[in-house]
């Protein structure tokens, strides 16, 4: 969510059942728990999710 606007960033899935999509938080972002919420599926739900970080001090 960006705070300034208060509004929730959709980020687009992959389109078929093997195919896979990066996405990129651009600016990147710092936070101790990130929300996902599916919006839209095909038949039946499910969701794989990866988050890579970093140290920050």
């Amino acid at each position: 969510m960006d705070d300034s606007t208060s509004v929730g960033k959709v980020f687009g899935g992959n389109e078929n059942s093997s195919g896979q999509v990066k996405q990129f938080l651009n600016p990147p972002i710092f936070s101790r728990f990130i929300r996902i919420v599916p919006k839209t599926w095909n038949q039946s739900i499910a969701l794989r999710v990866e988050l890579f970080g970093c140290d920050f001090s």
